[in-house]
């Protein structure tokens, strides 16, 4: 994307307190825009486009929460463990799974990206799995 793109999305975008938000459609919260070729993020647009770089294997965490900020000073390249980790409604937020059972060792089983599932509920659906078989 081009600088004059982002410009094209900031003029689609208004201010919402100290976020810019894209007021363009929308999937999920996150502002959408065509490339040309794809639908792509707006706030990776605007980053890209006034020549910011997203390293290999990192994402743009939204610092202010609001999916549909393209403000540049509100995102930060992280792992997707880190942006899973910081999400309010991650289960990193949850002291409990949804059947009661606490996310504490050694019920607690992190998974590579940062998920964090309770090994009860994986062990009595693992059971009934196998009964079925």
């Amino acid at each position: 994307m081009t600088a004059e793109g982002a410009q094209r999305i900031m003029l689609r975008s208004s201010h919402e307190g100290e976020c810019i938000v894209y007021r363009g459609p929308k999937s999920h919260g996150y502002g959408k825009v065509w490339d040309g070729r794809a639908m792509r993020a707006a706030h990776r647009m605007v980053w890209l486009g006034l020549g910011n770089t997203i390293p290999p294997g990192m994402e743009l965490d939204h610092l202010c929460r609001n999916r549909g900020c393209v403000n540049i000073f509100h995102l930060e390249p992280v792992t997707r463990k880190e942006n899973v980790r910081r999400s309010p409604i991650h289960n990193g937020s949850k002291t409990h799974c949804p059947l009661g059972h606490a996310y504490v060792e050694p019920n607690l089983h992190i998974t590579p990206y940062g998920d964090r599932k309770c090994k009860e509920c994986n062990r009595v659906h693992q059971n009934r799995r196998r009964r079925k078989a």
